[in-house]
């Protein structure tokens, strides 16, 4: 098992359970292609928040960058993909994400808050579910492209991680403030 961030670590109870990364690694391609989707999906979250709270200036700021950052990231792992011979198609929403947002509270400003939790816990897990995989990930792509194991050095995306954590609960402190 990979060493997770405790930034990461701190918002769940209980890890990913080990069997759930043992099958995880043995089904890389599913996971990028469910990874490929959730980036997808985190963009269309991030513009959705633009629709919906448009008088939030601050708020609208940052998650006009994340749209593209997350868009970014959809290229990168369609990238990947790509050089694996993995088809894209696209996948419906998971159980997991789908349960998290039936807790949204649906009056302001707690829909808002909410939402903001939801995909910090979304993106948190997905952080620490790659870093238990990364190894899996790494010995695959290597094997399939024929590169060193650690060609996708994988440290960045756990600070990156971080980075989107942090800016998600900045982004709740600001539904007071912000616009």
């Amino acid at each position: 098992m990979a060493v997770v961030p405790e930034p990461i670590m701190a918002f769940f109870d209980t890890p990913t359970p080990d069997g759930w990364v043992k099958e995880a690694s043995a089904r890389i391609p599913e996971l990028l292609l469910d990874h490929a989707n959730c980036e997808l999906k985190a963009a269309s979250t991030a513009l959705g928040f633009l629709y919906r709270y448009p008088e939030r200036q601050d708020l609208a700021q940052r998650m006009s960058r994340l749209a593209r950052e997350e868009l970014r990231h959809f290229e990168q792992v369609r990238g990947i993909m790509d050089e694996m011979g993995i088809p894209f198609e696209r996948l419906s929403a998971s159980r997991y994400a789908g349960g998290l947002r039936e807790a949204v509270r649906e009056e302001e400003p707690y829909k808002l808050l909410d939402m903001l939790l939801v995909g910090a816990l979304i993106e948190a897990r997905s952080c620490e579910r790659f870093a238990d995989t990364r190894a899996a990930f790494a010995r695959q792509a290597a094997q399939v492209l024929q590169r060193p194991a650690g060609f996708r050095g994988s440290p960045l995306r756990a600070l990156h991680c971080i980075r989107k954590i942090r800016m998600r609960f900045e982004r709740g402190r600001d539904r007071g403030t912000a616009g």
